[in-house]
């Protein structure tokens, strides 16, 4: 007897996308963002990996802020995916 052997489960190496909220300080501008790293693995079957291209952070709160800060941000994966990592660093700049 064969049986066919199919690969359930699938892997995706996708961007990550910074979500910000909230305004800098007055006067200041906010830079480009950089992520590290700046892709992330899914984890999931073909059909929902096939439309995922991004992975966005949990939304970082800049309200206020005028200086660089660097943080550790969760990410969020799309519905009925899994991540390989659950996080990144971010650092967020602002320029006057």
């Amino acid at each position: 007897m064969q049986l066919p052997i199919t690969q359930q489960t699938l892997y995706k190496e996708v961007g990550v996308r910074p979500v910000t909220q909230g305004q800098p300080a007055a006067g200041y501008a906010l830079l480009p963002l950089e992520v590290n790293p700046p892709t992330a693995t899914l984890v999931g079957d073909s059909a929902i990996l096939q439309d995922a291209n991004l992975v966005d952070t949990a939304p970082i709160d800049i309200n206020g802020i005028s200086t660089t800060v660097v943080r550790n941000v969760a990410l969020v994966p799309p519905s009925r995916t899994l991540l390989l990592q659950t996080a990144c660093m971010m650092l967020i700049g602002f320029a006057a």
